[in-house]
């Protein structure tokens, strides 16, 4: 998949939006594992 495209293929509000919570999400997620590894 590229991910990219996928999302600057749509509208400029929707992708910017879709890319904005794409990135928050992913950082979220990458933070809680480590965090979740350090601690164990």
């Amino acid at each position: 998949m590229k991910l990219k495209e996928f999302i600057y293929n749509k509208e400029t509000k929707e992708s910017n939006l879709a890319g904005v919570l794409f990135v928050v999400l992913v950082t979220a997620i990458c933070i809680g594992i480590l965090y979740y590894f350090f601690w164990i």
